[in-house]
């Protein structure tokens, strides 16, 4: 996904556009308001600071995080977690219980076997699922030996931590390859990119709240990353979702849920969020 610098500008503040490579892609921070370019390059340290800590925490590819630690540990006694990693855990055990299971962040075992995630010789009974992943206060116990891998939603939670440690008077706009939110996000477009277009190709659309998350098959090399926990089958279809939420780590697991569940409407309509499907030919569904 891209955003559309030029349509959030406005003449009489000082801007600055950056990008790191974080949470597995390129972070974009962008930020305007009526300060010096030292108070801007200051403004975005602290943005991208928010992001790094969410990294560190969550990562699954790095050995020693707090998810990491979960992977070992959760199987064999209870974990502390951050309340970092709690306020995560327990939308993820929500979207669960909601989908009845369809999505499952468990399924990364299936994700390393499809040469998706790294393989760290983690302990896995093959019959885990969510339901063994037991939350206490800050406590997190697996019931059977399992693995949980964030991703998305972790990444959907950095964004929003990162505009929240932005100046209340701030103009902010932060894209973690696809997981977008602005602070002043009335009257933007934003740019998504058509899937399996090998030009670039992309669509413009207006912001319809804070956040946006987009997922589908842009990046992967032919593998798939959405997979049905219940049936294990992939989801592979030639569009992509987006959706529209206040809070990018819910939009984000939202469009998981739109790839998985037929039944989405009413967690949609709980979350107050919407949903956008492209096409290959850059056709926005109905």
């Amino acid at each position: 996904m891209e955003f559309g610098v030029a349509t959030f500008r406005l003449a009489t503040l000082n801007s600055l556009q950056r990008c790191k490579p974080l949470l597995g892609t390129f972070v974009e921070v962008f930020v305007q308001d009526n300060v010096s370019d030292k108070a801007l390059v200051e403004q975005s340290n602290a943005i991208f600071k928010q992001i790094e800590q969410i990294e560190g925490l969550m990562s699954f590819h790095t050995k020693d995080s707090e998810l990491s630690l979960i992977n070992q540990q959760a199987h064999q006694q209870p974990v502390a977690m951050s309340q970092e990693m709690t306020e995560v855990i327990q939308q993820v055990l929500e979207l669960s219980a909601l989908t009845q299971g369809v999505y499952d962040v468990s399924i990364a075992s299936q994700l390393i076997t499809s040469g998706i995630l790294p393989d760290h010789d983690f302990n896995i009974d093959p019959l885990a699922s969510w339901k063994d992943i037991i939350v206490d206060n800050n406590d997190i116990y697996f019931i059977r030996p399992l693995v949980i891998d964030l991703g998305g939603i972790a990444k959907g939670y950095a964004v929003d931590k990162a505009i929240a440690a932005a100046d209340d008077n701030c103009h902010v706009v932060v894209n973690a390859g696809g997981d977008l939110k602005m602070t002043h996000w009335q009257n933007q477009l934003v740019s998504i990119r058509v899937p399996y277009s090998k030009s670039g190709k992309v669509v413009d659309v207006a912001m319809q709240s804070a956040a946006l998350a987009t997922s589908g098959h842009y990046f992967l090399d032919g593998k798939v990353a959405i997979i049905n926990a219940q049936t294990k089958q992939k989801v592979d279809q030639d569009i992509s979702i987006s959706v529209f939420a206040d809070s990018c780590m819910v939009a984000d697991a939202l469009t998981k849920v739109a790839f998985l569940y037929e039944d989405s409407a009413a967690i949609f309509s709980a979350f107050k969020a919407k949903a956008l499907r492209l096409d290959w030919h850059g056709e926005v569904l109905t």
